[in-house]
């Protein structure tokens, strides 16, 4: 199970519902695949993550998006983005402090949680 399949089908347990827009170097077929066996939207990954209207969205789940600096700018509730970091980048790139860090697939349910945006366990 991929780290994406695995975070998409958490998240859509608890129900949410759940938009992806790909890096636009992404490949077609990384989130095509996923998308055949889950519900969720697809955005275009042509489209500017700066482009989105982060208000539309609840909670936003990046990897460590230079777009949370777009986010940040613009008033977006800091404490509505929760960063994955699996690589760390937060230890060398200060913005990312300013979200909510999970350093584990395991952390993002955990802090969801938390924080009440989820009260019951992922199937």
């Amino acid at each position: 199970m991929t780290v994406f399949y695995r975070l998409i089908k958490d998240i859509l347990s608890q129900g949410f519902h759940v938009a992806v827009k790909p890096h636009p170097r992404d490949n077609e077929k990384k989130f095509s695949d996923l998308h055949d066996n889950l519900d969720f939207t697809l955005l275009e990954r042509e489209t500017l993550a700066e482009e989105l209207n982060y208000w539309d969205y609840d909670l936003i789940v990046n990897f460590g998006s230079s777009t949370i600096m777009d986010m940040l700018d613009v008033g977006f509730p800091p404490d509505r983005i929760l960063t994955i970091d699996l690589i760390k980048i937060s230890n060398r790139v200060p913005i990312y402090k300013k979200t909510k860090i999970c350093y584990g697939m395991d952390e993002v349910l955990q802090i969801m949680r938390k924080d009440n945006w989820i009260t019951k366990d992922a199937d």
